[in-house]
């Protein structure tokens, strides 16, 4: 029986602060053999999972809170915004209600080591979820709610499509920056050894001791967004910077996910590695479907691009799209066009051999109207 250690947060997150990496290491150990997350190539998913989805741990709140995308605005109920938080950026409302709904009916079970009285309700006080224990326990449910571990128990056969489920909501789709994604997915598979199960009889997490102020309603009042500011460089922690009013994340990870608790699409995948020409010759197709083509690649490309401000990148991306709509146009017409030519000389080429093969109509005198009979003779 083994734990998750110290030693290996940092090989999968070498680039964080350990104080940063190590909050999580309580919660985890309790709380994934609670939901049967303790072989080798699970916990590995998991925390490669984890460390992408919080940027390599540094942070259990989307940066830009969901500012330019449909769950960034306040809810018209609450007044409260449902952008990601947790170690897997749960988002929506509904995914928050959903989790609310789960906790409440396994109280039971969850009480002892959330050390609470009572169930939290995440849609009145969504910030819990940006907490360590219910960051842990929330990936943990969504998680199992997903049946996750069918495809991190194939190991790298599997990768694929976890990570298109949790990203793109589609185990058949390429998830977000997957090179970066599987890079880590290994790290986490080296330092783990083979017969690695985690134990389940380690001492009880508990939700920080630190007291939360509910989140207060927002008001969108226009102007700079509020940014999520990742840890200053005090203390041994590691320095990240997001400047001013730009949306545009430190890490394009957590910026560019997709929202981990839309419906999922439960399927066969028909799973692939990333490894091989016939492999790489399949994925660059993928960037190719109508469902990646302008309306996904050109915003996440435009959004990359350090010092620009909001404005101008909104505008970059419709004169984008714009060259891309004239560009796909100027296709179609010249298909069309070349379709049209073809046609026509089809039909020349038939009426041509019908006149060659006609007697009647081959020895036919064409005579120019008009001319006089004197020019004839």
């Amino acid at each position: 029986m083994a734990r998750i250690t110290s030693e290996i947060l940092a090989a999968i997150a070498p680039q964080t602060a350990k104080t940063l990496r190590d909050r999580f290491l309580d919660a985890l150990n309790s709380a994934l053999p609670v939901y049967a997350i303790d072989s080798e190539l699970e916990v590995a998913a998991f925390l490669t999972t984890a460390c992408f989805e919080s940027d390599h741990f540094k942070t259990l709140r989307e940066y830009g809170k969901g500012k330019g995308r449909a769950y960034g605005k306040p809810d018209k109920i609450t007044g409260l915004v449902y952008y990601g938080r947790g170690i897997f950026q749960n988002t929506w409302k509904k995914g928050y209600q959903d989790f609310t709904d789960y906790v409440a009916e396994n109280w039971d079970s969850i009480r002892k080591r959330a050390g609470a009285k009572e169930a939290p309700n995440f849609v009145e006080n969504p910030e819990l979820l940006a907490t360590v224990f219910w960051a842990v326990e929330a990936a943990c449910w969504y998680w199992q709610k997903n049946h996750l571990a069918k495809y991190a128990d194939k190991g790298l056969d599997g990768f694929f499509g976890l990570q298109g489920l949790v990203n793109r909501g589609s185990a058949t789709k390429r998830a977000l920056d997957y090179p970066e994604r599987l890079q880590i997915y290994k790290a986490a598979r080296s330092v783990l050894p083979d017969d690695f199960v985690l134990d389940s009889a380690v001492a009880p997490a508990a939700i920080p001791s630190e007291k939360l102020e509910p989140e207060k309603p927002t008001v969108d009042q226009g102007g700079p967004p509020e940014i999520e500011q990742p840890p200053t460089n005090q203390g041994g922690i590691e320095q990240t910077v997001i400047t001013g009013g730009d949306t545009t994340a430190v890490s394009t990870t957590v910026k560019n996910q997709q929202d981990v608790n839309e419906p999922v699409v439960q399927e066969n995948p028909g799973l692939y590695n990333d490894i091989g020409f016939k492999q790489t010759i399949i994925n660059d197709a993928k960037k190719l479907l109508p469902a990646n083509l302008g309306f996904q690649t050109i915003p996440d490309a435009v959004g990359q691009i350090n010092g620009m401000p909001d404005w101008a990148k909104m505008i970059l991306v419709k004169l984008a799209w714009i060259a891309l709509v004239v560009t796909i146009g100027w296709a179609l017409y010249r298909v069309i066009s070349w379709l049209v030519f073809t046609w026509k000389e089809n039909e020349r080429v038939k009426l041509t051999a019908l006149i060659n093969t006609d007697v009647n109509r081959k020895n036919i005198e064409f005579v120019e109207p008009n001319k006089p009979e004197a020019q004839k003779a």
